[in-house]
């Protein structure tokens, strides 16, 4: 039931990143580490959210979509353009690089829509191969 109050309240968009989770503490857990965004520095000329976002690494091995969930926060935090935010997926996404470099400069809606085209093609080759 917790699970389901939890989900309830995100967005469309970031639904399908955390429905995957199958405990409320799972969700919490993972919109909590995608929402840390610790505003709080000692030194006022420091701009943390830029910070956060320049120093933002991609893990291998965790879901592609809920990294990129917790890019589009820092970005927006951090109050970062379409370049910056496609630099950022072309040197950290090895998986989005490729198709991002085609396609040139994206906004994060359009990222998404890459993402999803991704997990889409990846859960159909996971079907046809068992």
């Amino acid at each position: 039931m917790c699970r389901g109050h939890i989900l309830a309240t995100l967005s469309d968009r970031l639904l399908q990143v955390y429905a995957p989770h199958a405990t409320a503490a799972a969700v919490w857990r993972a919109v909590a580490r995608t929402y840390d965004l610790d505003m709080s520095v000692d030194d006022p000329l420091l701009n943390v959210p830029r910070e956060k976002a320049g120093t933002f690494r991609y893990a291998e091995g965790e879901p592609v979509t809920e990294q990129l969930a917790l890019l589009e926060s820092l970005a927006t935090n951090a109050k970062l353009g379409d370049f910056s935010i496609t630099l950022v997926v072309m040197s950290q996404f090895p998986t989005l690089r490729q198709e991002v470099i085609k396609r040139g400069r994206l906004g994060m809606d359009e990222i998404w829509e890459i993402a999803r085209r991704q997990e889409v093609a990846a859960r159909v080759g996971k079907r046809n191969s068992c």
